[in-house]
């Protein structure tokens, strides 16, 4: 599975194929005591394909995370006072927040 055929599926549907990839994986290193060349470039392959299945589902939950406290941050510059410490320490961290939410739009490709 490609990384873009990755990132259409829905995380519920990942954690499944995760699953089932792991399970694989088990039985391919455990059905033999060596590995035979076919079986370990299987190996090699699902360990692939649960690695991208990670990341995409790493990058899922940071998102998700930045945007709550993106949220959090903006909630907060409305009850404090403009021009306070506290306030420009919150602009700090939502350009922070705004500048990684760009990287992951540019690693996503879009």
């Amino acid at each position: 599975m490609t990384i873009k055929e990755i990132r259409e599926k829905k995380s519920d549907d990942l954690h499944g194929r995760l699953r089932e990839l792991s399970e694989q994986l088990f039985r391919v290193r455990c059905t033999s005591e060596r590995l035979t060349p076919q079986k370990g470039a299987e190996a090699k392959k699902l360990d692939q394909e649960v690695a991208r299945i990670r990341t995409i589902l790493r990058q899922r939950d940071l998102i998700e995370g930045s945007k709550k406290e993106f949220d959090g941050i903006e909630a907060a510059l409305k009850q404090a006072a403009p021009g306070s410490a506290k306030s420009k320490k919150l602009l700090r961290r939502k350009n922070e927040l705004k500048r990684v939410r760009h990287e992951m739009d540019v690693v996503k490709g879009k």
